[in-house]
């Protein structure tokens, strides 16, 4: 969705569209444990894994991976925006984007003062987000590593769809790009076979014809400075 569309069907009224989104994602990174640290215009910034923001997280939050938290919140946030619309019930789409790596942070400012996050870790999370991105939840191969790596309750239910995206700056760059979950084993085993088999580059088309297989399968049968995540940038686009 083009949010200058967006802009010329709804005028002033996507102020009220964005602040209620945001609201109900300012919610989700505080039930996940995570720190929203800004927002302009359409895009909306948040971290997790800052020590000095999470003082009064509990202990059986802060005891999961922050970068499962951080893409937790993002599933909510993606299943959030698809109660609203605009215009003639056109959906809202948005696009994410997940890192994993240093920052520094700091209250920059003496007018309306504000808490920010500088470094290539979030110049890269926007790359991730931005480049190539219809539409999806895509992790940096740091992020994927750093979920893989944890282990714990859930992962079993995530899948990726690697894939090579060329980046300003940085050149070609590996992502992960999450998929639907799964819904029965044989769908499991089809996708990991084809992971194995398929080539990075050629890896979303394989996909593409299983998730169609899976679908009529599905109708037959029923129906600091520390190490931290920056998720950047739930873009409207």
């Amino acid at each position: 969705m083009d949010f200058d569309k967006m802009i010329k069907i709804e005028g002033k009224r996507v102020v009220q569209i964005l602040d209620n989104i945001f609201r109900g994602w300012d919610q989700y990174a505080a039930s996940h444990g995570c720190q929203k640290i800004e927002t302009v215009g359409k895009t909306y910034m948040a971290c997790a894994g800052l020590a000095s923001c999470e003082a009064n997280v509990p202990n059986n939050i802060l005891a999961i991976n922050s970068t499962r938290r951080i893409l937790n919140m993002a599933i909510d946030m993606e299943d959030f925006v698809k109660r609203f619309t605009y215009g003639d019930g056109l959906n809202i789409k948005i696009r994410i984007g997940i890192h994993s790596g240093k920052v520094i942070a700091g209250v920059i400012g003496y007018h309306k003062p504000q808490f920010s996050l500088i470094g290539d870790t979030v110049n890269t999370t926007s790359r991730v987000c931005t480049a190539g991105n219809n539409g999806q939840i895509r992790l940096s191969d740091e992020a994927h590593q750093r979920i893989t790596n944890a282990g714990g309750t859930g992962n079993q239910d995530l899948y990726f769809i690697p894939k090579l995206q060329e980046m300003k700056g940085k050149g070609e760059v590996k992502v992960h790009i999450l998929t639907k979950k799964a819904t029965n084993n044989a769908f499991r085993s089809r996708i990991g076979s084809a992971i194995k088999k398929g080539k990075e580059k050629g890896i979303v088309d394989i996909f593409s014809k299983l998730s169609k297989k899976n679908k009529s399968s599905e109708a037959a049968t029923e129906d600091k400075p520390k190490n931290s995540t920056v998720e950047d940038i739930k873009q409207l686009v």
